[in-house]
């Protein structure tokens, strides 16, 4: 029995642990962080999503204003360049595209993590007082049940799963020649789907 939660859990960690790092971004992938990194607006963030600022003057060409008088307005002159620069540098739908190669990430970080282990346990108490007429049958009950195991899903949609389960059970009835009883159980499944999309 110990040697198959040995090799239930030997084939769960060898199938690991899907780390968002650790992904292969495609050639796709790498030119939007590039380009990402390489754009026109800067993240108050270090990691992650952070709110663009505007491009900073001094990477932008200095304006050639010609002052204006009375009678007149003052009058900026402007290239063809650098009115079309100015446009994308503070264009808000380049702005918020600029958000979907973070998005992308985040998300890919949530995919794999459907491949991560996941710890679970629980406990239970459960009091029973019951009137009775005999004096063999009891009418009290008392059990605890405290249970932690590990799973983990599979690239393959399989899901296994080792659970150790411990449970106390006492009762004040005649037909028991123990009051307490104590119940431990090491149970390990891999349930694989089958016939699915």
């Amino acid at each position: 029995m110990i040697r198959i939660v040995f090799a239930v859990l030997a084939a769960g960690a060898l199938s690991g642990c899907v780390q968002p790092d650790g992904l292969d971004p495609t050639v796709l992938n790498r030119y939007q962080e590039q380009m990402a990194a390489r754009g026109p607006q800067v993240r108050d963030a270090q990691d992650g999503l952070g709110l663009l600022r505007p491009s900073p003057v001094a990477s932008l060409p200095r304006l050639a204003v010609t002052p204006g008088g009375k009678d007149r307005p003052a009058v900026v002159r402007l290239t063809l360049d650098e009115a079309v620069l100015r446009a994308l540098a503070n264009n808000a739908d380049i702005r918020v595209e600029s958000f979907s190669p973070a998005i992308a990430r985040e998300d890919m970080q949530a995919a794999a993590a459907e491949f991560d282990y996941v710890l679970f346990g629980g406990w239970s108490r459960v009091k029973d007082d019951r009137r009775t007429d005999s004096s063999f049958g009891g009418g009290q009950t008392r059990t605890r049940e405290a249970s932690a195991g590990v799973k983990q899903k599979t690239v393959t949609g399989a899901t296994w799963s080792a659970e150790y389960t411990w449970n106390r059970t006492w009762d004040n009835s005649g037909f028991h020649t123990l009051t307490n009883r104590y119940e431990p159980t090491l149970v390990a499944s891999v349930t694989q789907p089958l016939l699915r999309d």
